[in-house]
């Protein structure tokens, strides 16, 4: 772990803001800021207020190799979480699960765009040559990937200082259960809206292209409705990782549901396996597509992987 990544760790551990951190060292909160973020590193002056303030060693600061200062986890529990810091909490997780959500999306409009330079290659349009439309819809799947892949790996640290609550190692301070509850409260209807209409769109998303197939329509249509078919799997995909973004941080805090530390224990194997089982299964759908040349019938693969995928996920959940 890197100095800015303790600084944000030992900031948060306190319940303090940039701001209020900025004003204790006399110092300017964009300051604080690019110390967190790695542009700029702390004099060594700094270090040592910094070592004051937060009550630990220059060693832990300075030296990557010491993750954790002795007793840091314990004295987390110790003291609670307070209302601040759980209002922390809930925004980074707010916004971590939207970063997800449109890297995800990158992943899923990638093959989606060279489905449609496909289409464009098809009468009665034919735009371009099927040679342009694979290589350029192959260059522009890659860089996309490829950023939605930095994101992933960027995003992991916005949780880090977090991982003892995402483990259940705390407790809440007198109170704060029952505001995090308040705002679980007044979410539920609009999550549970959202999440009804990413549904919907799930169940119906086939019905344009198996109606097209049955009516005989050219190739040149197919494709685009499995454009289509895409597009809103992957509007659903982005819907349903935001509002659990959401969702879950309540029930993080309020160890509901599957977020007790037991429940957190039996689904880490769950986690790791979707992280790649949905990008392998869109490989797969656009793999079989291509040779089978039945954009009207592939979009099974789709069914079939979501129902294995469940099932898998399911196993992995038991001990």
């Amino acid at each position: 772990m890197i100095i800015g990544e303790k600084i944000s760790l030992l900031r948060k551990r306190n319940g303090w803001s940039q701001e209020e951190l900025a004003d204790k060292m006399n110092v300017s909160r964009q300051s604080v800021s690019k110390w967190e973020s790695a542009a700029s590193i702390p004099d060594m002056n700094r270090i040592l207020e910094m070592s004051r303030i937060f009550d630990v060693s220059c060693d832990y600061l300075l030296k990557d190799e010491i993750e954790l200062e002795p007793n840091a986890a314990a004295e987390q529990v110790a003291n609670g979480l307070t209302l601040e810091q759980a209002n922390m909490f809930i925004s980074d997780k707010i916004y971590y699960g939207r970063r997800t959500a449109v890297a995800t999306l990158l992943c899923t409009l990638a093959p989606t765009l060279l489905v449609f330079l496909a289409g464009l290659s098809q009468p009665p349009v034919q735009l371009m040559s099927e040679e342009a439309a694979g290589g350029g819809g192959l260059i522009i799947l890659f860089l996309m990937v490829a950023f939605a892949v930095m994101m992933f790996i960027k995003d992991d640290n916005i949780l880090r200082p977090y991982k003892y609550i995402m483990q259940g190692r705390f407790e809440l301070n007198y109170g704060v259960a029952g505001v995090v509850t308040e705002r679980k409260l007044h979410s539920e209807n609009r999550i549970s809206t959202l999440h009804s209409v990413a549904v919907f769109m799930c169940i119906m998303c086939p019905v344009p292209l198996i109606a097209a197939a049955a009516l005989g329509a050219s190739d040149f249509i197919l494709i685009m409705l499995v454009v289509l078919l895409l597009l809103l799997v992957s509007a659903a995909v982005f819907i349903f990782i935001v509002t659990d973004g959401e969702s879950s941080a309540y029930n993080m805090l309020l160890r509901d549901e599957k977020y007790n530390p037991e429940e957190i224990r039996k689904n880490r194997r769950s986690v790791k396996f979707n992280k790649f089982y949905w990008l392998l299964l869109v490989a797969i759908y656009l793999i079989v597509s291509f040779l089978t040349k039945r954009w009207d019938l592939s979009w099974i693969v789709f069914a079939a992987g979501g129902i294995f995928g469940a099932a898998v996920s399911h196993l992995l959940k038991e001990d």
